[in-house]
């Protein structure tokens, strides 16, 4: 795990409806530069609740700038109460992280508003970290009671990392009464090629046998180039090209399934609305912690301007992310192609590696 994930590192950007001159801030950073606050703007500048009630996120630093504390509230200011009766809770009122000597993440817990510990669906209520030589070796999670608890589909309460010098060679994760589940993931090892670059990983039984073999291939610019995903069988189950930029971002992702059905993820907008073209298209680049695709349906007014925006398919938080881009994007009447059209679709990807979203 990357644990410098803890701490999203975005763009400050700003939205600014038109026709209201009121400009809002979707982040707050500090004077040292650090994210202190994530807002979830919609297109029309209101702070708007996720399916959590969710709309603002917090965040606390401690003296050695380390976040130690992240807070969630809905869109009137008030920390949220998460119902402590569902059993598909995804955020907690807050949460705590703690650090060992060496700065490293020793423990994170996530809270009721009332300071009690709380589980989540796929998060436990505590996960504390082992090290050894500044590499981690045990990861344990806990319920509120203080017990082990599997977490996740794979029902992960504890989980080793095995390393050759630096280089992670085994993972193996646990049930809640030590034992390893025959899902087939719960054991995984990997091989590297004389640059020290991954090469293969397999997943297995808990008897050792092979359940999926992935296979990784690099540029000479050492950028990972392709993935090959095969089933215990041997056969190909389906593989991805990735295609970079001169910024060395990654523009494109092209899966190949075995039934040879194909599906291209690009980077960017792509605006479809005839009788209109596009005249300022701004780049996704900036966007660092958010991967994904997706898609809105938009209206223009008669002088160009998006006067509304409706989600057709994707998730936050690309989604809220990127609507302060597409306010930046230009259209004027394309006199080649009059047609008196005022409705369109913007696709949009952001395409980054390793991403592991958890919030807007």
């Amino acid at each position: 795990m990357d644990y410098k994930k803890l701490v999203p590192i975005i763009l400050l950007v700003l939205i600014t409806i038109s026709g209201n001159s009121q400009t809002i801030k979707t982040e707050l950073k500090d004077k040292k530069d650090r994210l202190i606050q994530k807002n979830r703007v919609n297109f029309y500048g209101k702070l708007e609740n996720d399916l959590s009630g969710i709309a603002t996120i917090k965040y606390e630093y401690d003296r050695k700038g380390k976040l130690v504390k992240k807070s969630y509230f809905n869109k009137d200011g008030q920390m949220i109460k998460p119902d402590t009766t569902s059993d598909n809770l995804e955020y907690p009122s807050y949460t705590l992280y703690k650090y060992n000597e060496e700065g490293l993440i020793s423990e994170i817990s996530n809270h009721y508003v009332d300071g009690s510990y709380l589980d989540l669906a796929n998060k436990p209520a505590v996960k504390r970290f082992k090290y050894k030589n500044n590499q981690l070796t045990d990861e344990f999670n806990f319920d509120k009671r203080g017990k082990l608890r599997g977490v996740g589909n794979l029902e992960k309460a504890v989980v080793k990392y095995t390393y050759a010098g630096r280089q992670l060679i085994e993972v193996r994760s646990y049930d809640k009464d030590k034992k390893i589940l025959d899902f087939g993931l719960n054991i995984e090892r990997h091989t590297y090629d004389s640059l020290g670059r991954r090469a293969r990983t397999t997943y297995h039984f808990a008897n050792s046998e092979i359940f999926l073999t992935d296979r990784y291939f690099y540029n000479n610019k050492g950028q990972l180039i392709k993935k090959e995903s095969y089933k215990k069988n041997g056969q190909l189950d389906y593989s991805v090209k990735y295609t970079y930029a001169s910024n060395d971002q990654i523009v494109k992702r092209e899966y190949q399934y075995s039934n040879r059905k194909t599906e291209i993820e690009k980077q960017g907008f792509e605006v479809s609305i005839p009788g209109w073209k596009v005249t300022n298209l701004p780049s996704l680049d900036a966007i660092k912690d958010i991967d994904g695709i997706g898609a809105f349906y938009f209206t223009l007014d008669q002088a160009g301007n998006i006067k509304e925006l409706r989600r057709s398919h994707g998730k936050d938080p690309l989604m809220y992310a990127v609507i302060p881009y597409i306010l930046q994007i230009k259209f004027e009447k394309d006199d080649k192609n009059p047609v008196n059209n005022m409705k369109g679709e913007i696709k949009v990807g952001v395409l980054n590696k390793d991403i592991e979203v958890e919030e807007f």
